[in-house]
C-alpha cells in the first residue's frame, strides 16, 4: 500500500475550490455577456426599426410617385421628378383615391388634354392616358377605373400606329395585380411590393432627395388630374417630324395579326362602356397631314384609311350587341389651318399646333372638349359607317392642297426620313 502523503487533501480540496470558482465565474460571465447581447440586440432592432421608419416617413413625405400625398398633389411639386416611366405605377394608385366619375384614356398623345374640361356637375375627373399605352393596358385602364369609382364619362382617344403596334402588350412597370379587386391576394402582394419599392429602395431615395432639394422642374409639367405638358426642346419641331416619320415606316410593317389582336382589345372596352352604360365618346387623334402624306409615298395609306372604316364598323357592330346607338366617332383631320399648319424649320413656333407631328399641344386638346360639349360644322366630324368615305375624302382634299403648296419642304423632310 502506497503512503499517504501530508497536506494531499487540502491540495486536492484547494484545486477542487478553484475549479468550481472558475466555473462560477465563467458562469457570471457567460450571464453578463448574455445581458450585454441581449441590449445590443434590442437596442440594434429598435436602432433598425427607427432607421426604417424615418427612411418610411422621409420617402412618403418627399412623395417622388405622387401616390402617398396624392390628395394634395400640385403640379409644381409633381414636376420635380420627371414621371414619364413611372406612370403604370403611380396612376392605378392616384386613381383609387381620385375615383374619376369623367375620364379620357388613350396614349401619350392625349395626354396634354385637361381632364376637368370634361365636367358636367362635380364628379372627379382624371387623364388615364400613359406614354405607349396599349389597347390591353387601355382596357385594364377602363376596368380599373369602374371599379374603384363610379365612371360615367369617357373619351377614348384612338391612333393608327397604336393599333398596328405588336411592340409589346403591356408596356415596362405594368402589373395587373395593381388593377385586380381589392380582396384579391394578387392585390395585396402587389400592394406590399409597391410599398417596399417606393418607400426602401435607393432609386426612392434618390428621387426623394431629388423631389425635395431641387429647385428646378423637370421639362415636363405633371398635373393631379392626370394630364402633362412636355415643354422639353427634345424631339420637336423639325427633329421630332422627323423621329415621328421614321417609326411611322418602321410601324407600317406591322403584321395584320397584331391589328387583330388590338382591335378584339378595343371591342372589349366598348363592349365593357356599353354594359356599364358609361356615356362613352371615340376620337381619332388627329396627326399632321405631312404624316398622311408620308403613308401615300410609302404605300401605306390604304390600312390607315381601312381602320377609320374598322373603327366605325366596330362601333356599330358592338352597339347593336347590346341594342344601343353607336356611340360619338370624331375625327379633325379634315381641319384646315390645324392639322395643315406650317411645316416648321427647327423648333416648333408658340402658335403651332402639334409638337411633333402626332403630339398635340394643349390648345388642340381644348379645342376638341369643346367640340364634345358642343359640336360646330366647321369643327369635329361625326363619323360614322354612312360618312367615313365622305370624311375621308376631305382629308385627302386637304392633303392635295397641302401638298401643291408645299412641295419643296415636304421633299427636304423625306430626304431625311426615308
Amino acid at each position: 500500500m502506497s503512503a499517504h502523503k501530508p497536506g494531499s487533501d487540502s491540495i486536492a480540496l484547494k484545486d477542487h475550490n478553484s475549479i468550481h470558482q472558475i466555473l462560477v465565474n465563467t458562469r457570471e460571465i457567460e450571464t453578463l455577456f448574455a445581458v450585454i447581447m441581449s441590449s445590443y440586440i434590442r437596442q440594434g432592432v429598435f436602432t433598425f426599426f427607427l432607421l426604417t421608419a424615418v427612411i418610411a416617413i422621409f420617402n412618403m413625405w418627399a412623395d417622388p410617385y405622387n401616390i402617398y400625398r396624392f390628395q394634395t398633389a400640385d403640379s409644381m411639386r409633381m414636376s420635380r421628378v420627371d414621371q414619364g416611366m413611372s406612370m403604370r405605377l403611380s396612376k392605378p394608385w392616384q386613381v383609387m383615391q381620385r375615383k374619376p366619375g369623367v375620364a379620357i384614356v388613350g396614349s401619350s398623345r392625349s395626354g396634354s388634354i385637361d381632364a376637368e374640361q370634361l365636367h358636367s356637375g362635380t364628379e372627379a375627373a382624371f387623364n388615364l392616358s400613359m406614354p405607349g399605352l396599349t389597347p390591353q393596358e387601355m382596357l385594364y385602364a377602363v376596368e380599373h377605373a369602374l371599379l374603384v369609382g363610379d365612371l360615367t364619362k369617357l373619351v377614348i382617344m384612338l391612333d393608327y400606329e397604336t393599333l398596328i403596334s405588336s411592340d409589346y402588350k403591356v408596356g415596362i412597370g405594368f402589373e395587373k395585380g395593381r388593377l385586380a379587386p381589392h380582396d384579391t391576394l394578387a392585390f395585396y402582394r402587389q400592394a406590399l411590393a409597391d410599398a417596399f419599392n417606393t418607400l426602401f429602395t435607393t432609386s426612392v431615395l434618390t428621387h426623394s432627395a431629388l423631389a425635395l432639394s431641387s429647385k428646378k422642374i423637370s421639362p415636363t409639367l405633371y398635373y393631379p388630374d392626370g394630364s402633362w405638358t412636355n415643354s422639353s426642346r427634345m424631339w420637336r419641331g423639325e427633329s421630332g417630324y422627323v423621329s415621328v416619320g421614321k417609326n411611322l415606316i418602321r410601324l407600317s410593317g406591322s403584321t395584320s395579326d397584331a391589328y387583330r389582336e388590338n382591335i378584339r382589345a378595343l371591342a372589349s372596352i366598348l363592349a365593357v362602356c356599353y354594359g356599364s352604360e358609361i356615356d362613352t365618346t371615340l376620337i381619332i387623334s388627329p396627326e399632321h397631314i405631312f404624316l398622311t402624306d408620308l403613308r401615300e409615298t410609302i404605300s401605306a395609306s390604304t390600312r390607315w384609311y381601312k381602320f377609320h372604316e374598322d373603327i366605325a364598323r366596330l362601333n356599330k357592330e358592338v352597339a347593336d350587341d347590346y341594342e344601343e346607338k353607336p356611340f360619338t366617332l370624331f375625327g379633325f383631320n379634315h381641319i384646315r389651318g390645324v392639322v395643315d399648319e406650317p411645316l416648321p424649320s427647327g423648333d416648333v413656333s408658340p402658335q403651332a399646333w402639334f409638337r411633333d407631328g402626332i403630339h398635340f399641344r394643349k390648345k388642340l386638346g381644348n379645342l376638341m372638349m369643346e367640340q364634345i360639349r358642343r359640336p360646330s360644322s366647321d369643327g369635329a366630324y361625326l363619323i360614322t359607317t354612312s360618312s367615313v368615305e365622305k370624311y375621308l375624302a376631305q382629308v385627302e382634299a386637304v392633303r392635295k392642297d397641302f401638298t401643291a403648296v408645299n412641295g419643296k419642304e415636304i421633299l427636304r423632310y423625306k430626304r431625311k426620313i426615308l
